[in-house]
């Protein structure tokens, strides 16, 4: 009697094994599909709802340096896609380097300054700008998988770290250092 019992026992672990293979099989064939989807719309319209707060929170002078560096970020990940192909062309570049200089100027003026506070003329010109980068950057998620969006990530959290070290190249412009700068300052 208790030796069909072990065979089952047997049967039964090799049974569990089986089917916690089977999970990760399946668990790895979700991620793939998930990876090679595009970017849904809801994530994609998280994304424009960010920027465009980042955007009118910078104009208005509140928050400044959270939002530029939501601003940056999205530049940063924008000039990555479109060197991945996506969204690129002579057009897009030109709009992520006119974002750029107009960031790069803002935080300038914000040092000169010691205020977020931009003159009329200034919020325009920025306004324009960056509302382009918006653009440009919605068109590249729309067209963007996960896991595209994901290599771009880390690509561009790895350029920004190399830029910050020093090694970014000569077209990189690094704005300075940021991260001890008090929001009030």
């Amino acid at each position: 009697m208790s030796r069909p019992h072990r065979a089952m026992g047997r049967h039964h672990m090799r049974s569990r094994r089986q089917k916690r293979q089977w999970a990760a099989d399946c668990n790895a064939m979700s991620r793939v599909l998930v990876g090679v989807s595009r970017i849904n719309a809801e994530d994609v319209q998280r994304q424009h709802i960010a920027m465009q707060t980042a955007l009118d929170g910078l104009l208005s002078g509140h928050d400044g340096l959270d939002c530029w560096r939501s601003l940056a970020d999205a530049c940063n990940m924008a000039e990555t896609l479109a060197g991945m192909g996506l969204g690129s062309g002579d057009d897009a570049r030109q709009v992520i380097a006119d974002a750029q200089e107009a960031l790069a100027y803002v935080m300038q003026e914000r040092k000169a300054r010691s205020t977020w506070a931009l003159r009329a003329d200034e919020r325009d010109e920025l306004r324009d700008r960056l509302q382009w980068l918006i653009s440009v950057h919605l068109e590249q998620l729309r067209a963007c998988s996960y896991a595209e969006f994901e290599r771009a990530y880390r690509t561009t959290a790895e350029r920004v770290q190399q830029a910050r070290a020093g090694n970014g190249g000569r077209d990189v412009v690094v704005v300075g250092e940021i991260s001890g700068m008090a929001e009030h300052d």
